[in-house]
């Protein structure tokens, strides 16, 4: 089963439009599709309504008075959204192709970010653990699929957080959180007992963080986009941050969205789409081929 994960904050103004699209590979081929008042599941080969969640109706914490989805992020098999009053509910699309709701919980503040990436050399499709930003100025992780917390940090900060980011680089997991004045908190990450480390503060920029992950030749990155854009990558096991400059990137401003394209040599690159509502990159070849980039891509970052 294979998917794009994503990560958006949800406008409150999407109820009919979908602003989170994910196409699974799996015994039913089918698109997951987030707006502020549900989430769909989506024949891929008719576009029919398969199924249809939405927080009035959770299990958990059911929300009343027809409150929205500000938040949702995506593993390759799960949803996690946010609604108001720090609820949270994890939903997974099975393998049969149905959409159903495993979790949920209600944190103490506001979420603000949230993120449900696979990380660890056993969790390619399916995450154990979520993280999330809240209004508190706290990271927090939390457990899949109960959503129980498992470790909070604080931010030693009165910046809300605007992104959060789980990633592997060179095997090692990290937590990514990204602040609104552009300083960038990250921690080293063992998987499998939730523990934190290592913690470090870099300060990227002056305006708000957005952090968007991409592959290239097999390695991750971690594009943060703010006034200053910088990508994120390892070396020897080591975090290093990589501003871009006018040669290196072309940004354009579409509406509310920020488009990215990293140059790479051979006249490719890769194009990443960095907004409040949307997170994706592509490769793009010098063919002017476009396709989802892999580890196969040939690009590579100029860094």
């Amino acid at each position: 089963m294979h998917a794009t994960a994503w990560h958006h904050h949800i406008s409150a103004h999407s109820t009919l439009h979908p602003l989170m699209t994910l196409h699974y590979v799996s015994p039913v081929s089918h698109n997951n599709q987030v707006t502020s008042s549900a989430v769909r599941l989506v024949s891929a080969s008719s576009n029919s309504l398969l199924q249809q969640w939405s927080p009035s109706t959770a299990k958990h914490n059911p929300t009343t008075g027809g409150s929205s989805i500000t938040l949702a992020a995506a593993s390759p098999c799960q949803v996690l959204v946010a609604g108001g009053g720090g609820r949270l509910w994890l939903l997974e699309v099975t393998e049969t192709g149905e959409l159903v709701e495993v979790g949920g919980t209600v944190m103490d503040a506001e979420v603000a970010c949230l993120d449900i990436t696979p990380v660890g050399p056993d969790h390619d499709n399916k995450s154990s653990l979520a993280v999330i930003g809240s209004w508190s100025m706290q990271v927090t992780l939390l457990s899949s699929p109960d959503l129980q917390p498992l470790v909070t940090e604080d931010l030693g900060s009165e910046i809300i957080p605007r992104s959060v980011a789980l990633a592997d680089f060179e095997g090692q997991a990290y937590v990514l959180c990204g602040l609104g004045d552009g300083q960038l908190h990250n921690w080293r990450l063992q998987p499998d007992t939730a523990a934190l480390s290592d913690h470090k503060k870099v300060v990227l920029g002056t305006k708000p963080i957005l952090l968007s992950a991409f592959s290239s030749q097999g390695q991750r990155h971690v594009f943060a986009a703010s006034d200053r854009p910088t990508i994120i990558y390892s070396n020897n096991k080591k975090l290093l941050y990589s501003n871009l400059n006018e040669n290196e990137a072309r940004i354009h401003i579409l509406g509310g969205s920020v488009c990215v394209c990293l140059c790479g040599g051979g006249g490719g690159g890769v194009f990443i789409l960095v907004s409040a509502a949307v997170s994706d990159c592509c490769y793009v070849s010098p063919e002017h081929e476009h396709r989802p980039l892999s580890s196969s891509s040939r690009w590579t970052p100029s860094i």
